[in-house]
């Protein structure tokens, strides 16, 4: 039987003048940039408000559960390494995930300890990855970075909440005719907010099915945002079965 195409037995052929040797058929290396989302449950809500001077009238309510969740469909993206170090994206067809990220059961809080808002465009809190726990550097570049994988296969992500202030409700007028909610800590930046959990999320458990091939994660980084409402990067480095960083 013929070795693999490809190879200095069985070279491809081109045309008469040209044939190439030593393909790599299938990517060595491939990072996927993961989405961990929080779901947040409101209670001790006290009324719609602010009053007839606000056009629309919102209901304002204080967190009482906070989750973290995965969900395979929403990984932001996937993409192959190349020769040169330089990334291509893959389909998202293309892809398929086993295993899932080892997360931290419901956070549970008392009424009127921190905001609560869910909606379909705004979750708070907040939560945002801050870093990888522990690794040495692996010499292979995160997508759109100039930083390097490291070996650490864990990330600490922070939860941030506005706290309420006081013993009573706000007595001003923009609370509606009738003051329904205490005070909240104004917020300025990231340095306002209270760190309301650090749990850490593995990813030790996570692989990607790829043309028939399984990736196992062997590393990851963390790109943190200084924004409040944006969490961040935290990127995976999966290698094929077989191969070594």
């Amino acid at each position: 039987m013929p070795g693999p195409y490809g190879s200095l037995a069985n070279p491809v052929p081109l045309d008469p003048f040209q044939e190439i040797v030593n393909v790599h058929w299938g990517s060595k290396y491939l990072a996927a940039n993961l989405d961990v989302g929080m779901e947040i449950v409101a209670g001790g809500e006290n009324g719609i408000g602010p009053g007839p001077e606000y056009v629309d009238p919102w209901s304002y309510a204080s967190l009482t559960e906070a989750t973290l969740f995965f969900n395979p469909a929403d990984a932001l993206s996937t993409y192959k390494q190349l020769s040169g170090g330089v990334w291509s994206p893959v389909l998202s067809d293309q892809v398929s995930y086993t295993g899932e990220p080892a997360l931290p059961g419901a956070f549970s809080y008392d009424l009127w300890q921190y905001a609560g808002i869910s909606s379909s465009d705004s979750v708070q809190p907040f939560h945002r990855y801050v870093e990888v726990t522990g690794g040495a550097e692996i010499d292979i570049p995160v997508p759109f970075s100039g930083e390097k994988f490291t070996d650490g296969l864990s990330v600490e992500v922070d939860i941030l909440g506005q706290p309420f202030v006081g013993d009573g409700p706000h007595p001003a007028p923009f609370s509606g005719t009738v003051p329904l909610w205490k005070t909240v800590k104004d917020i300025n930046g990231l340095a306002d907010m209270d760190v309301v959990e650090s749990p850490t999320v593995s990813v030790a458990g996570l692989t990607i099915i790829f043309k028939g091939k399984t990736y196992v994660a062997i590393g990851s980084k963390c790109l943190p945002s200084t924004l409040i409402s944006q969490r961040g990067d935290y990127w995976i480095l999966f290698a094929r079965e077989g191969v070594t960083a």
